[in-house]
C-alpha cells in the first residue's frame, strides 16, 4: 500500500519562508516538488555543485560535511 501523499498546505513541519506563502503559492509549490528518500551515506548535495533546488529534511539525521581552504 502507498502512503497517501502529504500536501504542502497540510504539511506540520513547515519553514519560515513556507509559513509566509498563500495558498496559491502553496499549490504551486506542491504541484513542483518531489519527496524522495536517500540510504545511509547517499550524497544529497556534494560541495561545489551547483543546484537548482530547495531542500527540506523532513525526518532523518544528515551529516554535513565541508571542505576548508586546505582542502
Amino acid at each position: 500500500m502507498m502512503a497517501q501523499e502529504t500536501r504542502c498546505s497540510d504539511c506540520m513541519v513547515k519553514s519560515i519562508p513556507a509559513e509566509k506563502l498563500t495558498g496559491e503559492e502553496l499549490g504551486i509549490l506542491n504541484n513542483n516538488c518531489a519527496r524522495i528518500s536517500f540510504r545511509k551515506g547517499e550524497n544529497i548535495i556534494k560541495q561545489g555543485a551547483f543546484t537548482t533546488n530547495i531542500v527540506y529534511i523532513k525526518s532523518g539525521l544528515v551529516k554535513e560535511h565541508m571542505h576548508g581552504p586546505n582542502g
